[in-house]
């Protein structure tokens, strides 16, 4: 699944033969019900992220009620407390900061757990709001 710009910028990079398979998704499009994919930029065009809302009855008693999958927003748990430090591949450079950022606060809110699968043996976790900014506190 890809966003739909995303393809616009890089789908000629595919194998010709998948264009008529590909699906894209605008920003806030729903991918599967309760999956809605988030464009958060700045890494490269069209990054994209998801956003798993779960029912209730999904929840269970740790009042998570969704999950961040956070793609290549962040890169090391060391990036919820500076979210200036650049990584190699961010293509927007100041556009990658505020969008670390702004998925920062969106993950902090309660209820919320974060998928960040560049952490290594880390990779579930919360983002905690302290000192005027965050920091990871990982899960299990």
């Amino acid at each position: 699944m890809l966003s739909a710009t995303e393809w616009r910028e890089r789908g000629s990079l595919l194998p010709p033969r998948l264009a008529g398979r590909v699906r894209t998704v605008a920003d806030g499009g729903e991918v599967f019900p309760g999956v809605t994919l988030r464009e958060w930029p700045g890494h490269t065009g069209g990054h994209a992220g998801y956003v798993v809302d779960l029912a209730d009855a999904q929840s269970g008693d740790d009042g998570v009620h969704r999950v961040l999958v956070l793609g290549d927003v962040l890169h090391s748990p060391a990036q919820a407390a500076h979210p200036e430090w650049p990584v190699f591949f961010d293509s927007g450079g100041g556009q990658a900061v505020a969008t670390r950022r702004a998925v920062l606060d969106e993950a902090a809110r309660p209820g919320t757990v974060c998928y960040a699968g560049h952490f290594a043996d880390v990779v579930f976790g919360r983002v905690i709001a302290a000192d005027g900014g965050h920091r990871w506190e990982a899960l299990g």
